[in-house]
């Protein structure tokens, strides 16, 4: 059991970003890094978006913990010191009281007020000493705390190909500024790589679910189109929307309100057939 361990504010933070709103994910990062920073146990079997998380924290929580037991050693060797050094004045003071040649002239009784004004003076500076060191620990805890786990450029468990995939689908959605994350790589962590399941059982091809996305904005920004509700990438693969909107099933005209007729029938759009190594590319 490892009582060094701190929590910082900047775990809080990075674990919300990377669960998206996801209360589930949330508390499993949070129980994973405190597995990790308080029984000093590494759990297996991590998700690659908890495997990342538990790879930015690691370090900082390793950091965190060497600080804390390097510091409390300074702090028992100097409270130790402290204790013999106040330990002799007291018996100092003690064997001139005790003595049986007690001498009550003036000068030896100024010297044992001086010892008595000696002793409250060095109590006070040791509060005063302890307060200070209090402080100077949180100043230091404050500045030594390790910043938040930047997010890396990329989701290292995809190749090249999904990479590019994720990154244009991300693009669309940010520009039209639909629900999204901050970032592709949180992206692809996220909405994006839960959404690949769904995608790779119904056979949808990289092309044709871009294609989609973008007959997606075109119709939620057309007035004349009934779509109003935004929605983020994973709910919208999942919906029948995402079903209209591919390729070969858009057409305009079946999103206009009603009492709207379309000025020109568009035409659907053939079937696009891929090679294998185009799946294997996108779904592997």
């Amino acid at each position: 059991m490892n009582q060094k361990y701190t929590m910082f504010e900047n775990y809080h933070i990075a674990a919300k970003e990377f669960a998206n709103g996801d209360m589930e994910v949330y508390g499993r990062l949070m129980y994973i890094i405190n597995c990790y920073g308080i029984e000093n146990l590494e759990l297996k079997n991590l998700s690659p978006v908890e495997k990342l998380f538990f790879t930015s924290v690691k370090a900082s929580i390793d950091k965190s913990i060497d600080i804390s037991e390097k510091r409390s050693s300074a702090g028992s060797k100097k409270s130790a010191d402290k204790t013999s050094e106040k330990s002799v004045t007291k018996t100092e003071s003690t064997v001139s009281n005790d003595s049986t040649d007690f001498d009550l002239s003036k000068n030896n009784l100024l010297n044992q007020k001086n010892i008595c004004f000696n002793e409250e003076e060095i109590e006070v500076e040791e509060e005063i000493e302890k307060e200070g060191d209090e402080e100077g620990e949180k100043e230091q805890l404050q500045e030594s705390a390790p910043p938040a786990p930047a997010s890396p450029p990329f989701n290292p468990n995809f190749s090249e190909s999904q990479h590019n995939y994720a990154k244009q689908v991300f693009e669309i959605f940010k520009n039209a500024e639909l629900p999204c994350e901050k970032d592709v790589f949180q992206f692809e962590c996220s909405s994006f790589y839960r959404a690949l399941s769904d995608l790779r059982k119904s056979q949808r091809h990289s092309s044709d679910v871009l294609e989609a996305c973008k007959n997606y904005v075109k119709v939620l920004k057309d007035p004349d189109c009934y779509v109003s509700q935004k929605m983020g990438f994973e709910i919208f693969v999942k919906s029948k929307t995402f079903v209209n909107c591919l390729p070969a099933n858009f057409d305009r005209s079946s999103f206009l309100l009603r009492g709207i007729k379309s000025s020109q029938p568009e035409r659907k759009k053939p079937d696009k057939t891929f090679s294998d190594e185009e799946w294997e590319a996108m779904y592997s």
